[in-house]
């Protein structure tokens, strides 16, 4: 809600912390369109400052199978690898982040510290809200992005060993510089311990958007 400082985790233990520079409680993706979410249904905005990140406990899942899933809605051009859902420090640099080197707001993933500079030809649209998600396996990684009905995706086949997870996962903002900075709303993050099939991510998004 407006003016909280803790971000509720629905399985009961990781409660994250909401920073001074995020404005809660804005409109997230409601029903209409979004029929699978509540008419009132909220969410993080995030102003592109050093205060204005979600911090999220330290995980120490230390796997290689793992599902992150969201809503984000993204506010003019990103900085060059912003964090979306990402965790770095310690023996992890994992999570989900935009482009650089030119390439405007395109959804990429990052795994053991690589993978980051892979094109995966997913713009994410500014002003609206998409359904992302980001599915690990040992055989390689898929990354999928929602919009207007149609869910997209981009298959990197290669092995992936396991990450520790063993420093805070941050929403909005990767720590490998001061300027990963999201701008822009994130809604519904959730992350899970196991790789979701291609039937479940389309489960998840058909049910939200209807």
């Amino acid at each position: 809600t407006n003016a909280a400082t803790v971000a509720a985790d629905f399985f009961g233990v990781y409660h994250g912390i909401i920073g001074p520079g995020i404005t809660a409680g804005v409109s997230g993706p409601q029903n209409p369109p979004f029929v699978g979410l509540e008419t009132n249904n909220t969410a993080m905005q995030f102003s592109y400052a050093t205060n204005s990140i979600l911090t999220i406990p330290t995980l120490n899942v230390n796997t290689n199978t793992v599902t992150i899933t969201g809503w984000i809605n993204p506010t003019g051009i990103q900085a060059d690898w912003a964090g979306v859902v990402f965790c770095r420090g310690a023996s992890t640099a994992a999570g989900l982040n935009f482009s650089g080197g030119g390439i405007s707001d395109e959804l990429r993933y990052t795994w053991n510290g690589v993978r980051f500079d892979v094109s995966t030809g997913l713009n994410v649209p500014t002003n609206q809200w998409s359904f992302f998600a980001l599915v690990v396996s040992p055989a390689g990684a898929t990354v999928y992005l929602g919009t207007n009905g149609v869910l997209r995706s981009f298959t990197d086949s290669l092995g992936l060993t396991s990450q520790a997870f063993d420093a805070p996962l941050l929403i909005g903002y990767d720590a490998g510089t001061a300027s990963r900075l999201f701008k822009g709303r994130i809604d519904e993050v959730a992350f899970y311990n196991r790789a979701l099939s291609l039937t479940q991510i389309q489960q998840l998004y058909i049910t939200g958007a209807g």
